[in-house]
């Protein structure tokens, strides 16, 4: 009998989460970004997966804990820096990613102008 109970409240739960998801997705929808926006997104993400490619490496090759976190707070600060540059924050550039990745046209647009931006190099970000 409990685990009925516990079924019908997560049912419940569920239902009344359903229409905010369903009003989100619409809200996403009706931004979606143009193809300026995903250029930048494209170079805002390169910058970005850089900058933890480096410190992945830097990482692995440090044993001491002090070390560890010195490399951490580089980390965030460049991390910091570049969304500052490229005026957002960490919250936006998710959401941002997660409407692009959500969208067939727009993710495929998206990961081409992520090669180019690769290819590119810095000097052109």
């Amino acid at each position: 009998m409990a685990g009925r109970g516990f079924f019908l409240t997560a049912f419940a739960l569920l239902a009344l989460a359903a229409p905010s998801t369903v009003s989100a997705q619409a809200d996403a929808a009706a931004a979606a970004p143009d193809e300026a926006a995903i250029a930048a997104l494209a170079a805002l993400h390169v910058e970005l997966n850089v900058v933890r490619d480096e410190f992945n490496n830097a990482i692995a090759a440090i044993h001491e804990i002090q070390a560890q976190q010195e490399a951490r707070n580089e980390f965030n600060n460049k991390v910091a820096e570049i969304l500052t540059r490229h005026r957002s924050t960490e919250l936006e550039y998710q959401q941002k990613i997660f409407v692009v990745s959500t969208d067939g046209a727009q993710r495929v647009l998206f990961d081409r102008l992520v090669r180019e931006a690769a290819e590119a190099g810095p000097a052109a970000q």
